[in-house]
């Protein structure tokens, strides 16, 4: 909505070529390539789950959860999402706690290598996730699409 409402603003600039000192009125040009960008406007949100009121994940934990299921370690799934081996490890304690559960099913490393996979819960919550990011991407896109046409 913020970027509808510059397409026809006034610029307040110190230009000294403006027929009024500090005062420009943009040009039609200007006043075209804002209304081009107004047409290329896209829908954008953000989800997150919550239990009880608190924080349990958003899409970026989701993104870590698939990295673990994809790498099946920590550590690599942390260097994926761009996170640090202590805020892996932070994170993961804090979905935890508020699920009263564990999220990942965990093997010290050492000569058999070690890893991480999903537990049960936490793949539900990947599931569950996935699909209602996918609705709601959707419903986004149909609804931004007959809103911008009134």
């Amino acid at each position: 909505m913020h970027a509808l409402c510059r397409v026809a603003t006034t610029r307040f600039t110190f230009n000294e070529y403006s027929p009024h000192f500090g005062v420009r009125v943009d040009r039609k040009e200007d006043v075209m390539a804002k209304a081009k960008r107004a047409s290329e406007l896209a829908p954008r949100h953000k989800l997150w789950l919550t239990l009880d009121g608190s924080f349990l994940m958003g899409p970026n934990y989701l993104r870590f959860l698939r990295a673990v299921d994809e790498t099946g370690t920590i550590r690599q799934a942390g260097k994926a999402v761009g996170w640090s081996y202590r805020t892996c490890l932070n994170r993961i304690r804090r979905m935890e706690g508020i699920l009263g559960t564990r999220v990942l099913e965990t093997e010290r490393g050492g000569s058999s290598g070690g890893g991480a996979r999903l537990s049960p819960e936490a793949r539900r919550l990947v599931t569950i996730f996935d699909r209602w990011q996918e609705d709601v991407a959707q419903y986004t896109r149909r609804s931004f699409k007959k809103a911008s046409q009134r």
